[in-house]
Formats: structure tokens, C-alpha cells, sequence
């Protein structure tokens, strides 16, 4: 499964093999599409989905644990930015304004 979104979810695709794995994955897999505005997938095996949840993954040595809770910046353009944009577009004729999930960062690989 995993060979299968690998061109869809190249940036980020995992195959879950704990309970203990799970809360990570989805904390990493959301703050990637997030921040990259990318695909990201996660495979939970059949076998896995009718196991027990777990709360609180344990602190072992060599295991990956990620921040809980998430805040994103209030970006606020500056004065000088705004008065800009403001000149642009009272200049124009016939004004169009595409708004959506905002411009993409360019990536690095």
C-alpha cells in the first residue's frame, strides 16, 4: 500500500505498525500537508484498526515523539506592504481577486 501513494504522498507516506505509532503519524502527517501544502497518507493495517487505542505512547529509548497541540502564526502585513497593495489594485480597471488556502511556499527537496 505504501508503493501505492508514494507518487501521490511522496513527501510524506508511513505504514503504522503499533497502536503506539498511530498518535505520531497523524501529528506529523497533518503538520506536513500543513506546512507544505502537500499530500500526506498514512496505511493502518486491518489488523491494526481492531487493536486498542494508546492514550499515551511510552518514552522508550530510540522512539520518535512529536509536540502536542498545534498554533499557526497570525501573519500582518506591513503598513508600507498594505498602501502597496492598495496602489495596485485602485489602478486597475477591472480588478479580480482569487482568494483561497493562500500563496505556496516554495519547496525545498
Amino acid at each position: 500500500m505504501v508503493s501505492l501513494f508514494k507518487d501521490v504522498a511522496g513527501d510524506f507516506v508511513h505504514l503504522a505498525t503499533s497502536p503506539g505509532q498511530i498518535r505520531h503519524l497523524i501529528d506529523r502527517a497533518m503538520r506536513i500537508a500543513a506546512g507544505e501544502r502537500t499530500v500526506t497518507a498514512i496505511v493502518v493495517p486491518n489488523d491494526l484498526q481492531s487493536q486498542k487505542a494508546v492514550e499515551t505512547p511510552a518514552h522508550a529509548h530510540g522512539t520518535v515523539h512529536s509536540g502536542v497541540g498545534h498554533t499557526s502564526a497570525n501573519v500582518i502585513p506591513d503598513e508600507q506592504s498594505l498602501a502597496q497593495a492598495v496602489d495596485i489594485l485602485n489602478a486597475g480597471k477591472r480588478v479580480a481577486i482569487l482568494v483561497g488556502a493562500g500563496p505556496e511556499a516554495p519547496r525545498e527537496k
